[in-house]
């Protein structure tokens, strides 16, 4: 069986590009229904919800967002008409809320902060934020739902600060369904929970029982030509990253490993260059066997290998006198050995005479060889052995 692997070819500029430049502007405020804040949004030469036509500004567009108050007050969410615009008026979704005070920590969109939540007004930090580690492919732009920008006032004006890095990539091919980016080590933190300080831009990701996924990735029906963002968590990934795309029949290409040292800074984009889906050939893997008690009335030897969605059989061949060896597909979970009935039939339970319990490949670790160790299911062992 042929196994599909994904291959990407990037140019990888990595330059920290500023993000995004904005205007800023002040308008007078005015109560709203139940004596609550109007609210005026601008960026702080940074980015929010639509990146425009340049690339290098983004807008309000219909946005909601939550907000909380120094007074320990429930956040409230915040929405806004306005459509790609520089400046908006937020008002209160709530109109029968009463919401005021003389500090506020403002987060946008407010689906990422449904958990969040904030000490008091002596301490600038916002935690608890949320990052989706599965971002919805959106040409031209990020997914709206998929990127934190975070604001400070003690007034009724938010100049509002990624809280993100974005990932930039342009796709090449037809039929890709997902790119992934992944940390080469699992204790990096590329999506998840995260807490913000508003007054440093200080990202924090060691809250108690916070989520820390170390890949982020973007799914959807990506277009040939089209240019796409995907978000990630600030941080240094000493050792790297990985850089994948999956097509539409669900086929991982070969992964496209940067090994060296990155950091990804809060409001820069990072572009990727060009992704494409090749295949590759299908690499294989190889096993040994030492029969030894099965190398009785001329036996023979087989392995049965199975997965979620299929099995196949495959042939030990003698290596040398006491050792054989099976070579097959890298895309199997399991592995059974099998003394079989030279007389046949092979490669049919019907011929079996002798079998190992099922053996996850994953359990051999440094380990290459099977060693039979007595009669019975279970009487084998896994060990390392070297062929010149």
């Amino acid at each position: 069986m042929k196994v599909m692997k994904r291959i990407i070819t990037s140019t990888l500029l990595l330059s920290a590009l500023a993000l995004f430049s904005a205007c800023q502007k002040s308008e007078q405020q005015a109560p709203a229904k139940g004596e609550s804040i109007v609210f005026t949004a601008s960026f702080a030469p940074e980015t929010k919800t639509v990146i425009d036509e340049t690339g290098k500004k983004s807008l309000w567009n219909q946005d909601e967002i939550r907000i909380f108050n120094g007074n320990h007050a429930e956040a409230q969410e915040y929405v806004t008409t306005a459509v790609k615009a520089a400046t908006a008026n937020f008002t209160i979704k709530n109109p029968g809320a009463k919401f005021t005070g003389t500090s506020f920590i403002a987060v946008c969109p407010n689906s990422l902060a449904t958990k969040a939540w904030w000490n008091s007004s002596a301490d600038k930090t916002i935690n608890k934020l949320w990052l989706k580690p599965e971002q919805t492919a959106t040409a031209g732009t990020y997914d709206p739902e998929g990127h934190v920008a975070v604001a400070y006032t003690e007034n009724h004006e938010l100049s509002f600060k990624n809280a993100c890095a974005l990932l930039k990539f342009t796709i090449k091919s037809d039929n890709i369904k997902e790119v992934c980016v992944y940390s080469s080590n699992p204790n990096d933190v590329l999506s998840g929970n995260f807490s913000f300080n508003t007054e440093g831009s200080l990202i924090t990701t060691d809250g108690d029982k916070y989520e820390k996924k170390n890949y982020v990735k973007v799914v959807g029906d990506f277009v040939n030509g089209q240019t796409y963002y995907m978000s990630c968590i600030p941080g240094k990934l000493a050792n790297g990253f990985t850089l994948e795309v999956v097509n539409d029949k669900a086929a991982k290409g070969k992964d496209k490993v940067y090994t060296k040292e990155i950091e990804l800074k809060r409001n820069k984009i990072y572009d990727l260059g060009e992704v494409k889906y090749e295949e590759r050939p299908t690499e294989t893997k190889t096993l040994y066997l030492e029969p030894d008690v099965w190398k009785a009335d001329g036996a023979v030897y087989q392995a049965y290998l199975f997965n979620g969605s299929g099995h196949q059989w495959y042939k030990f061949e003698k290596v040398k006198e006491g050792l054989y060896k099976v070579s097959f597909p890298d895309q199997w979970e399991t592995i059974i050995a099998c003394r079989m009935n030279p007389a046949g039939p092979a490669s049919d339970w019907a011929g079996k005479w002798d079998q190992t319990n099922d053996i996850s490949l994953a359990s051999f670790g440094d380990n290459n060889c099977i060693s039979i160790t007595g009669w019975g299911k279970d009487k084998y062992e896994l060990k390392k052995v070297t062929v010149e």
